[in-house]
C-alpha cells in the first residue's frame, strides 16, 4: 500500500510505480501495489507489470500474484555483498595512491 495522493499530477507517481519493477526483479518476488490515488498494479517475478490502472483512476483490480521459487543471490546473501564492494573499491583506491605516492 503506498500514498501517492501527494505527489500531485505529476510524473512522480508513475517513477514510484517504476521502483518497485526494481525490487521485484531484485527479489524475484511477485508483489501487488495498491496506491490511493497513483499506480495500482501487479508485477511479476520478471519485472512485468499487469492489470495495472492509470494515475487517478477510480478502479479495483484483482488478480493472481505470480510468484517464483527462485532465490536470488541478492536475498540468500543479504546486504553485506554491497558492503563488500565498498571495502574492495577502497582498499583498491588506497592501494593505488600507495603506488602512486612511493618513494
Amino acid at each position: 500500500m503506498t500514498n501517492d495522493a501527494w505527489f500531485g499530477n505529476t510524473s512522480a507517481p508513475a517513477q514510484h510505480a517504476s521502483h518497485l519493477v526494481l525490487r521485484t526483479i531484485e527479489t524475484r518476488m511477485g508483489v501487488a501495489r495498491a496506491a490511493n490515488s497513483g499506480i495500482t498494479e501487479f508485477v511479476d517475478p520478471l519485472g512485468r507489470a499487469y492489470a495495472a490502472t492509470k494515475l487517478n483512476e477510480a478502479a479495483s483490480i484483482v488478480g493472481a500474484l505470480r510468484t517464483s521459487d527462485v532465490i536470488p543471490l541478492y536475498v540468500r546473501l543479504g546486504d553485506w555483498v554491497g558492503t563488500l564492494v565498498v571495502v574492495l573499491t577502497l582498499a583498491g583506491a588506497g592501494f593505488l595512491l600507495k603506488r602512486r605516492f612511493r618513494p
